[in-house]
């Protein structure tokens, strides 16, 4: 009898936010583009995908988008008697 190698079990932690973020990611595309998918990014490296993927989220550092500026509270605070309900 001829022996075939296994095909290799790869399992998710349930504890761990990177499997888990892993593991929705490859939920979201067909089988076989799921298995080149997880191949690519076990070859390159987990860390190394999501690099690349913020770095295509985020916008260049020359961008002429500015960013906004938090908004800051324009009125002070109101006395303390004013505001109880026994005035």
């Amino acid at each position: 009898m001829r022996s075939y190698p296994r095909k290799q079990a790869f399992y998710f932690r349930q504890d761990d936010a990177a499997d888990q973020a892993l593991y929705r990611l490859l939920m979201r595309y067909q089988p076989v583009a799921r298995t080149e998918l997880f191949r690519d990014i076990v070859r390159r490296g987990y860390r190394q995908y999501l690099k690349h993927r913020r770095m295509r989220k985020e916008p260049a550092k020359g961008s002429t988008l500015q960013k906004q500026e938090p908004v800051s509270a324009t009125l002070g605070p109101r006395p303390v008697d004013d505001a109880q309900p026994w005035n």
